[in-house]
């Protein structure tokens, strides 16, 4: 009983110290992709197959999804448009449980402009970089999440690097 009681103070507090630390909004599980801007889609995509040996595991108009791994992450190729550079365009990360309206409800109260594109969330960071955010199981293909990416194409190039997955990138701005 002894112990019961000195434990009544501490039980008490409990719900403040719970309160000091809400659960995250939007679980980020990793990185999923990364988009690559190009100035001639054929061109770069034999280049990534002959250097990397990548699979394509999706195709979207002017895209080419190459696969990381064993999937779901992967570097998009995106033809550039008349008069845009080529660039790293964007990149992407899986959140757990994604919910669209909710990432935009969570992005938007920072400031962040967001924009739905099917099953994904386009976000533009203060420095004006462009983020997606998307369920982890997205791959770039159909479906409710994007997540069914079936028809896989065989890079017909083993490539000169093995490749397993993406780790980090850098990105420069003008004001950190």
């Amino acid at each position: 009983r002894r112990h019961f009681l000195a434990a009544l103070p501490a039980l008490a507090m409990a719900p403040r110290l719970w309160a000091q630390s809400p659960a995250p909004a939007l679980r980020v599980r990793g990185l999923s992709q990364l988009t690559l801007t190009v100035s001639d889609l054929a061109r770069s995509l034999k280049f990534y197959q002959d250097l990397l040996g990548l699979p394509v595991q999706a195709r979207q108009p002017g895209m080419a999804l190459l696969r990381v791994g064993a999937g779901p992450q992967f570097v998009a190729l995106k033809q550039a448009a008349t008069g845009e550079a080529p660039s790293i365009s964007a990149f992407g990360m899986g959140v757990e449980g994604f919910s669209v309206e909710r990432a935009q409800q969570v992005v938007t109260q920072l400031g962040a402009t967001a924009t739905r594109s099917g099953p994904t969330l386009f976000v533009t960071d203060p420095s004006g970089v462009v983020f997606q955010l998307h369920d982890v199981s997205y791959c770039g293909g159909s479906g409710a999440l994007g997540n069914v990416c079936n028809a896989v194409e065989a890079s017909p190039s083993k490539g000169l690097f093995a490749t397993r997955d993406l780790s980090h990138f850098t990105i420069r701005v003008t004001d950190q």
